[in-house]
């Protein structure tokens, strides 16, 4: 081991001298070909130098350099490179052992002999043993294990050209830094070899800019200064000329332009808007100046530039990706915008910069650049971006940010949409209509207490949060019953209210918008009433006028038709221009009538919203409502059509016959206009009543307050208080009584229909009782703080103020005992005589039937239709003196005597004529008109005498019953017309539908009062259940319509409610029919009362006549009417075919 271990170090030292040889002569190598190199470097500018070789002569000068120092170069390093890689021939170790023989005398043969040994021991064939080798190799180790090999190799070669080498550099250097042109230049032209340069001569050019960098489309001005030996061109160049030589990229030749010098001595030009890289020299005589260069570099463009809107999501709106180039951008404030652009180079930077300096960094990647930002204010803007070369894009396009603004939102109060009076319930029905552009979150009616007698004003409004209907989207109108009792409000409180709405803006917050302030006053009994006088005077003052005006009107006809009877053959301009202006004046008249009504529905709708009259009354006031529409028949109109321009007669037979008829109509409608007027002065007590009752109640109710407040034992302040409240009671009092003695004396105007006597005794009762001294004491004593005194003051005069109450009951309670007793003994007696008239009709037509047409008994039947004709005019008119006191006689009855007397009068025209048959039809149709009005009295006077005594009874509830399906009718026909086609209801109908609700609020309360009157009478408590159905469904139909949330549902139950009431009237009908049967049978010998019609006596058209009469009485539908009417016809022309 230890011979093979000798034999390693033996060959591994030989390897380190051959290393370091290696490694010596590849220094030495590059030393040698950096000095040659310098010196080719040196010799080749001194060559060039001296004699300023062209393009060809210097690229063979530079290959040849080039070749040269590559060859040495190989030669020199690459090849002692390669032997120190272990690439190629090297020494061998016997080689090496040689050489550091050689430098080692003493060990020559001894390393020899070991190389020797080495050599043999690796021979397969031996001829000496391995243990005798490994021994010889082992002395020869110690011998030469001492010595350093790596000593002989020769370094002088090295350290010499080291030092040579840095002297030439310093030199060399040296030169370069004084003489930089004299090295430099040459050496430059030589590695441009392609490119020409002048001869160097005495001429030298000064040209600017030289060499350049511009962008493209710059222009680039040049100035050519020429000097020879020191001389400015100013003196020796200014009359000569200069050629500038160019060549544009992709162009082969330069072409020449001539310059000339300008007064400086400076020959100057300008390359304009360059696009494409160029190349320059000047030459002056023969002398060319270098050749330079402009490059042109190209500006970095936006190529493509797109932006993505992303609107806020509170506004559900969706995307949005404009199209390319296009910056400008109207968007919401909040809207996220992605701008992504390219650009035709590699951009290092790209910004959007905005009008107020603010600059935001793109992300770049390449050649593209992405930015995300919002838009919160708006701007203009444009986009930067730079590239490699440190080049802007040009000229920037300037982009605009607007931002469109987030409507606030909009509501509005459509009803009332006025400063309005709070009724007594404390409600307040609010229709509103809302909008926004994306939606609505919130919404809340503000108030606040701006008036009151008693307490101080509120500064700052409360709130009341609304909660927005199920499905309510970004517009649409809603109701709210906002209920205000909680307020406590007294009467001349003034509350002021809007009510505000909130949008879904998160990005700016929430908008609100505000609705008008309006203000809301709870008036005092004496206003409400004060204000339903006036109406009721207005009304009565337009009515008067027009019947006035239709007076004087039918003098004017009058004296048009004296004219048209002096001159019957001739029909002249001026009669028919008169004739014209009649009917103008007519329809103004009837404007003025239409006029009033609306008058009386205004004044009827504050009544029901107040609750201010009894059932009675404003059903009175109903009646008329509905008599005063009926003014304007379709027999009038076609009346008053016939006499306009359009279709005037042109004969003076027509006019007559038009006059006539204009007549007949003319007259009916001055009678019932007539009419109106003393049924209104009747309706005026009765509600001047109904007010004092009303008035007396608030009274009694306010002084039990007061009493309830003093039993608190009050501080001196509460005190004070509740004395002011006492003084406005007494001063309330005050005026009642006063206003009680002032009806008392209206009454005397009808002193036999109202209760004169009862009213003047209460009127004494209470002047005697005197409780307005008791509530000035009371006052007194409260302001002394004798409370315990003053509560017994208080009662004393809530006990006189309740006798007064109960005293105004009885007088109201005669006052309509009075009028129905009258008019029932009137209307009986008038019953009377159309029943004996039709008896003696029946006579007279089955005599003239049997006449032959010689006989003389026509002369004598004649008169008897004439004076038969002549009573029914009497009942006419008895009727018509009638109507101006009750409703009970209806227009139907009096054009049904109407058709009567006409029957009669053609019966006359028939016997004049001697026809039996003609005069006899006529007999009977005049004997069923007849029949036809003594059924509608007896019906009239029943429902009148239904009521009995204290109860309602049978008859006036099924009068109440038709009244009220007739109402719910006319509900039901506004409902569905306010509804319209679809969308939302416009201001007209929003109105219009909280006038309908208010009506059938009133008319379920008199619902809900004839279930009351239903419980006191065991007869009709079977239809209890019905009626609280009733009642309960109206009250939804109400809620439905106060929310604005009238549907098809809604529809629905009102035809429901209306089928309902039908029902209940026909069922109550069928007891009464069955009961009336009952009570005939068990009296059948006892004599007929006068109040009685023997239906027996009635033939049997006439039976159907009543039948009919009955039937149309149960308030069915107009289709049901028309069909019943149909029916009782052809079993009528049955009976008659039977003859």
């Amino acid at each position: 081991m230890q011979s093979q271990l000798a034999y390693q170090k033996i060959v591994q030292r030989l390897k380190e001298v051959r290393d370091k040889e290696n490694r010596t002569a590849t220094l030495f190598g590059f030393f040698f070909c950096v000095l040659l190199g310098l010196g080719i470097v040196v010799l080749s500018s001194l060559i060039e130098n001296i004699f300023h070789f062209g393009t060809t002569a210097r690229a063979i000068l530079f290959y040849f350099a080039v070749v040269s120092f590559a060859g040495i170069f190989f030669w020199f390093v690459g090849r002692p490179l390669l032997k120190l890689l272990g690439v190629g021939k090297r020494d061998s170790e016997e080689e090496i052992a040689v050489k550091v023989g050689n430098y080692f005398p003493h060990v020559k043969d001894t390393l020899r002999n070991a190389m020797e040994l080495l050599s043999e021991r690796e021979h397969t064939v031996k001829m000496y043993s391995t243990a005798l080798i490994d021994a010889a190799l082992l002395d020869i180790y110690e011998i030469i294990a001492s010595l350093d090999f790596t000593i002989s190799v020769d370094t002088s070669r090295l350290k010499k050209i080291q030092r040579r080498f840095s002297i030439i550099v310093v030199i060399i250097a040296a030169n370069a830094i004084i003489f930089p042109t004299f090295f430099f230049s040459p050496l430059y032209r030589i590695i441009n070899y392609t490119q020409n340069f002048a001869t160097p001569r005495s001429i030298v050019f000064h040209i600017t800019p030289g060499n350049k960098e511009i962008v493209k489309g710059e222009s680039v001005p040049v100035i050519i200064r020429v000097e020879q030996q020191g001389i400015s061109s100013l003196n020796n160049f200014a009359k000569k000329s200069l050629t500038l030589f160019r060549r544009q990229q992709g162009q082969v030749n330069f072409e020449p332009l001539q310059l000339k010098a300008n007064v400086a001595g400076e020959f100057v030009t300008e390359f304009s808007l360059v696009k494409n890289s160029l190349w320059y020299y000047a030459q002056f005589e023969e002398t060319k100046s270098n050749e330079f260069s402009i490059a042109v570099l190209d500006r970095p463009i936006l190529r493509n530039f797109q932006l993505q809107l992303t609107p806020p999501r509170y506004t559900k709106l969706p995307s949005q990706i404009l199209e390319n180039n296009v910056g400008d951008v109207v968007a919401y404030k909040g809207t996220q915008i992605v701008v992504t652009l390219s650009s035709s180079k590699e951009i290092v930077r790209a910004n959007l910069v905005c009008s107020d300096s603010t600059t935001v960094p793109f992300t770049v990647s390449d050649k593209n650049a992405t930015l995300n930002f919002l838009l919160k204010k708006e701007s203009s803007y444009h986009v930067e971006i730079l590239d490699n070369d440190s080049l802007f894009n040009a000229d920037p396009i300037e982009y605009q940010l607007k931002i469109i603004p987030d409507e606030f939102p909009h509501i509005a109060i459509l009803a009332p949409g006025k400063n309005t009076d709070a009724s007594q319930t404390m409600e307040l029905p609010l229709q509103m209509r809302m909008r926004d552009d994306f939606g609505l979150t919130r919404l809340r009616l503000a108030y606040k207490l701006v008036h009151s007698k008693y307490s101080p004003p509120a500064t700052d409004f409360s709130f009341e949060e609304i909660s927005f209907p199920q499905g309510f989207g970004m517009s649409g109108e809603m109701w709210y019953r906002w209920n205000f009792s909680g307020l406590s409000l007294v009467p001349e409180d003034v509350v002021q209210y809007y009510t505000e709405v909130f949008d879904n803006d998160n990005i700016s917050g929430p908008k609100s918008g505000k609705s008008e302030t309006y203000l809301l006053r709870l008036p005092s009994l004496e206003e409400v009433f004060a204000d339903a006088e006036k109406n009721q005077n207005q009304t009565m003052e337009s009515m008067s006028n027009a019947f006035q005006e239709a007076q004087q009107l039918n003098k004017e006809m009058q004296k048009l038709q004296q004219e048209l009877k002096k001159r019957p053959d001739k029909l002249d301009w001026m009669q028919k221009k008169k004739a014209e202006e009649l009917a103008k004046k007519y329809e103004e008249v009837k404007q003025k009538t239409q006029q009033a009504s609306q008058q009386l529905d205004q004044m009827m709708q504050q009544m029901q919203q107040q609750q201010l009259l009894s059932q009675e009354t404003m059903q009175k006031y109903q009646e008329l409502q509905k008599l005063m529409k009926d003014l304007d028949s379709p027999e009038f109109r076609e009346a008053l059509k016939k006499l306009q321009p359009e279709q005037q007669p042109v004969t003076p037979e027509q006019m007559k016959e038009a006059m006539k008829n204009f007549q007949m109509n003319e007259e009916q409608f001055r009678k019932a206009l007539e009419r109106m007027m003393e049924l209104m002065k009747r309706i005026a007590m009765e509600q001047k009543l109904d007010e004092l009752l009303k008035r007396t109640e608030e009274l009694i109710k306010k002084q039990k307050e007061l009493q309830e407040q003093t039993k608190n034992n009050p501080d001196k302040k509460q005190a004070e208080s509740l004395a002011k409240k006492q003084d406005d009671v007494q001063k309330q009092t005050d005026k009642l009584e006063q206003e009680s003695k002032e009806l008392a004396e209206k009454m005397k105007e009808l002193a036999e229909e109202m209760p004169v006597d009862k009213m003047q005794q209460a009127n004494e009762n209470l002047e005697k009782s005197n409780p307005q001294q008791s509530m000035q004491k009371s006052k007194q004593q409260m302001q002394s703080g004798q409370m315990s005194q003053a509560k017994q003051s208080q009662q004393q005069a809530q006990q006189s103020l309740e006798q007064f109450q109960q005293e105004l009951k009885n007088a109201q309670k005669e006052m309509r005992e009075n009028q129905m007793q009258q008019i029932v003994k009137e209307l009986q007696k008038q019953l009377d005589n159309v029943l004996e008239l039709s008896k003696k009709q029946e006579g007279l037509r089955n005599e003239t039937q049997q006449l032959d047409p010689n006989s003389q008994r026509f002369r004598d039947n004649a008169g008897a239709q004439n004076e038969m004709r002549d009573n029914v005019n009497d009942v006419a008119n008895a009727l018509s003196q009638l109507g101006k006191k009750s409703f009970a006689i209806s227009p139907e009855m009096g054009k049904a005597l109407g058709d009567a007397m006409k029957q009669m009068e053609s019966a006359l025209n028939g016997m004049e004529g001697r026809n039996p048959g003609l005069s006899a039809q006529q007999q009977s149709a005049a004997m069923g008109s007849l029949n036809k009005a003594a059924a509608m009295m007896q019906q009239s006077m029943q429902g009148m005498q239904g009521g009995g005594g204290g109860g309602m009874g049978m008859q006036g509830m099924m009068q109440a019953l038709g009244q009220m399906a007739s109402q719910q009718q006319g509900i039901n026909q506004g409902t569905q017309g306010a509804m319209g086609q679809g969308g939302g209801m416009s201001q007209e109908q929003a109105a219009s539908m909280s006038r309908l609700a208010q009506q059938q609020g009133a008319l379920g309360k008199s619902m809900s009062e004839l279930s009351g009157e239903a419980r006191k009478s065991e007869e009709m408590s079977k239809l209890l259940g019905d009626l609280d159905n009733i009642a309960k469904e109206m009250q939804e139909v109400v809620k439905d319509m106060e929310q604005g949330n009238v549907n098809e549902n809604t529809t629905r139950k009102q035809e429901r409610i209306l089928s309902r009431l039908l029902d209940s009237q026909r069922s109550m009908r069928e007891r009464d029919y069955e009961k009336r049967r009952k009570a005939e049978q068990s009296n059948v010998s006892a004599g007929t009362s006068p109040a009685d019609i023997d239906l027996d006596a009635i033939n049997k058209n006439e039976q159907l006549r009543q039948d009919l009469l009955k039937a149309l009485g149960e308030k069915y539908s107009k289709e049901y009417e028309l069909l019943i009417r149909k029916y009782f016809e052809e079993l009528q022309k049955g009976e008659e075919r039977n003859k």
